[in-house]
């Protein structure tokens, strides 16, 4: 259960509601729970716009990791599990 009225939810909503993006407002955003924050912003009539914006930095990070993770196995001579996936995709007439 949601505690509106505690501290921690007035000083979420009172940052939320300040219009436009900050770094207090960002740092909910890409740092809260997804469903959670989603909803909250929701309920509390925060603009899409802003609400897709500020949680573009996280897929910039994701981003980031997963190329270098990438980069760093290639580097090391490992392989993927794809890599050795065969997948057959003729298509038999029917009988």
């Amino acid at each position: 259960m949601v505690g509106i009225n505690s501290r921690q939810m007035r000083a979420i909503r009172y940052c939320l509601m300040q219009p436009g993006l900050n770094p207090a407002k960002i740092a909910i955003l890409c740092g809260g729970p997804d469903w959670p924050t989603s909803v909250l912003c929701g309920i509390l009539g925060v603009p899409l716009r802003e609400s897709m914006i500020g949680t573009a930095p996280v897929l910039v990070l994701y981003l980031a990791y997963t190329v270098l993770a990438g980069a760093f196995m290639l580097k090391t001579g490992g392989t993927c599990a794809s890599d050795s996936v065969v997948v057959d995709v003729s298509v038999s007439p029917p009988p």
